[in-house]
């Protein structure tokens, strides 16, 4: 009983209530070992990725940079090492050429030579060509970190310069070798198809993979490559969000899905208008093994259930807007889809900044899964201060190794850090 009711004073000791649904205490301070213009002082635009990069099981983080919103400006890259919770900025030594200033506006990591080791591929928008940054593995048991080669010719330059928004990757031909797409941002290149020819080099198959219809877009915001009709084969689905010229036979912004039809050609395409899009996540919300898509719009937020197939094998989809929730009413960005509380069902976390427009006075929302039954703010609009305002991005995984999930925060003033504190802990023996 003792032991409890210290852990109920702990978290009462950091603001926590017990009514809270999950709580978390900032560790930004101690937890963050950037130098403050990179770190905790950050100012610029940024995307994240959390993925364990030396395989030495905790998850490491990525922080591509550029100049706010639709303004050219490369900044330096951050690679940030996790050393026993602890954030530690290694980017000299082990990501030399994450300092080369790029207009980075996503990143993946992928292994895109099946050696076991993650490589890492930026999306660089305003006329760079995507950068792949090969993971070296080790050597004695050290790590000899990522290593880019401008030479190398991993992707091709292109007949008209990219302006790449979003990256995605996965094996869309069947050879276990992942691919990439990539969306075009109002650009004449429109999107591009890249195969793995099995040795982490990639070359241009659009025009002979899928329709000039299919690769249209206008602003091309977001993508990912999955099976969202449970066939077997890996499908394309985007966003082609607002623009003077909608993709073809639509004068709306669209959510469209490309079919592959098993030998790594697209033949069939469904478009969802209506949705005003700008951001999308997959979610399997109601865990009946089929991948949903949450849709970030400039209304209400969305979600598009994948309720089975039509007679052609395309995924049919119930659409419904979020309730309850009015700071997911117009604007967001960046999207991230995790099991919060551990029960099981994945809870979604929805960034404010949208990185066209200026402003950064909304705050990041957090989603709970009912169950399978609905995605609700637990809040419904009250801040907590781990609801970071004027958040770009956010890189959810458990980096002290507790076992709960922790939030890297990426905002307009700088990045924070938050670890999870185990609110359940406090009703051990029915105590509260």
């Amino acid at each position: 009983m003792l032991k409890i009711a210290i852990i109920v004073c702990l978290i009462l000791s950091i603001g926590a209530s017990a009514q809270d649904w999950v709580e978390f205490e900032e560790v930004t301070m101690t937890n963050i070992q950037i130098s403050l213009d990179l770190g905790v002082n950050d100012t610029f635009e940024k995307d994240l990725l959390t993925a364990d990069l030396d395989n030495d099981g905790d998850q490491d983080i990525i922080i591509v940079r550029k100049v706010r919103f639709s303004t050219p400006g490369g900044k330096p890259n951050v690679l940030v090492m996790n050393e026993s919770g602890v954030m530690v900025d290694r980017t000299t030594t082990l990501a030399p050429q994450f300092l080369d200033e790029t207009d980075d506006r996503d990143v993946i990591a992928v292994d895109v030579n099946n050696d076991g080791w993650l490589d890492v591929i930026t999306a660089t928008t305003f006329g760079h060509i995507p950068r792949v940054y090969m993971n070296r593995g080790e050597v004695n048991n050290i790590w000899q970190g990522l290593e880019y080669i401008s030479d190398d010719n991993r992707i091709l330059p292109f007949a008209i310069p990219p302006q790449f928004c979003a990256i995605a990757a996965g094996d869309i031909n069947g050879d276990t070798f992942p691919d990439l797409f990539l969306v075009d941002y109002a650009n004449q290149l429109e999107d591009r198809l890249l195969i793995n020819d099995g040795n982490g080099f990639f070359i241009d198959e659009t025009d002979t993979r899928m329709t000039a219809a299919m690769s249209e877009s206008v602003f091309g915001t977001s993508t990912e490559i999955y099976d969202i009709n449970n066939d077997g084969f890996n499908d394309i689905i985007k966003v082609s969000s607002s623009g003077s010229s909608p993709p073809p036979g639509s004068t709306v912004p669209q959510v469209r899905i490309l079919y592959n039809n098993g030998s790594g050609q697209f033949t069939q395409m469904s478009t969802f208008n209506n949705l005003t899009p700008y951001m999308m996540e997959l979610i399997d919300v109601d865990n009946n093994g089929r991948k949903d898509i949450f849709v970030v719009s400039d209304d209400q937020d969305k979600v598009m259930l994948n309720t089975g197939n039509d007679v052609d094998q395309r995924a049919l989809f119930d659409i419904n807007d979020i309730s309850n929730s009015p700071n997911t009413l117009s604007f967001g960005g960046n999207t991230f889809s995790v099991d919060l509380n551990k029960d099981g069902f994945l809870d979604m976390f929805i960034a404010d900044v949208d990185t066209d427009i200026q402003g950064c006075n909304r705050n990041l929302v957090v989603l709970k899964n009912n169950a399978g039954a609905s995605l609700t703010d637990p809040f419904n609009g009250a801040n907590r201060p781990w609801l970071t305002q004027g958040t770009f991005d956010i890189a959810i995984a458990d980096y002290n190794g507790d076992g709960y999930n922790d939030i890297w925060s990426g905002t307009c003033t700088g990045n924070r850090m938050f670890l999870q504190v185990p609110v359940d802990l406090i009703y051990l023996n029915g105590f509260e």
